[in-house]
């Protein structure tokens, strides 16, 4: 339901008819459909953030589960920057994201309510490489708004044609080695054959510090900002 494949798409479109709403597809990934594949995409098993939880009760906030914690890549809560919590600490044990009777914040095993502030219980410290991948992910995830233009594969090749031209000297065995990634991988990238998991993606964002929003094309990349700066000065000085 949260990611971009047929089941997303029917759920949205039901939950749209009786809601009478047309922007519920911001819910889910099916705005980047066209560059992560939905392998690796989301987690198995429900992760949250008991910090969270504790501070939207404590304001009357909604409770709800947000789709950055749905992503496998996110380990972390980037607001109270520790670990995200998957076993229940009253029955210890795992759920699924769904289940019959389910309420927002409870265990939906034992019902017991997971929440508690920062100071009840020590939280396992974030990464700061953790950290910093989830920071990324909220900020593309952040970028999916009704009417947005969603990024496409073509930016994808262009990301790998990129990093090949500019970081392993157009060499698409150099990237491998450099990334430590099958060259034959890469290739299918660049040509648009196959997509990335968001995982493999990352790994090359983070070796040659490049972001996210770089890589699928909702940012530009650091040689076409440099395309765009100069065109700008030379405009300004005509």
């Amino acid at each position: 339901m949260n990611g971009h494949g047929k089941t997303a798409a029917e759920w949205v479109g039901a939950l749209e008819a009786l809601t009478l709403r047309n922007d519920l597809s911001c819910l889910t990934l099916s705005f980047f459909r066209d560059v992560f594949p939905e392998k690796g995409l989301l987690k198995k098993e429900r992760a949250w953030c008991p910090h969270c939880f504790h501070d939207w009760k404590e304001k009357k906030r909604p409770i709800y589960e947000p789709l950055l914690w749905k992503m496998q890549e996110v380990k972390v809560c980037p607001d109270h920057k520790v670990r995200l919590v998957s076993i229940c600490p009253s029955c210890r044990c795992q759920t699924a994201h769904l289940a019959a009777k389910a309420r927002n914040g409870h265990c939906f095993r034992c019902d017991e309510w997971l929440g508690y502030p920062p100071a009840a219980k020590v939280s396992r410290s974030a990464t700061w490489g953790r950290m910093t991948r989830a920071t990324q992910i909220g900020g593309v995830l952040a970028k999916m708004q009704p009417g947005a233009e969603p990024p496409r594969q073509e930016s994808i090749c262009r990301f790998f044609d990129y990093v090949i031209n500019h970081k392993a000297k157009g060499s698409v065995r150099g990237l491998g080695r450099l990334v430590n990634i099958n060259h034959t991988y890469i290739s299918d990238w660049r040509n648009g054959k196959y997509l990335p998991t968001m995982g493999a993606l990352m790994k090359v964002c983070r070796i040659f510090k490049i972001s996210l929003e770089q890589a699928i094309g909702l940012e530009l990349l650091p040689m076409e900002e440099q395309d765009e700066h100069g065109l700008r000065s030379l405009s300004n000085n005509n």
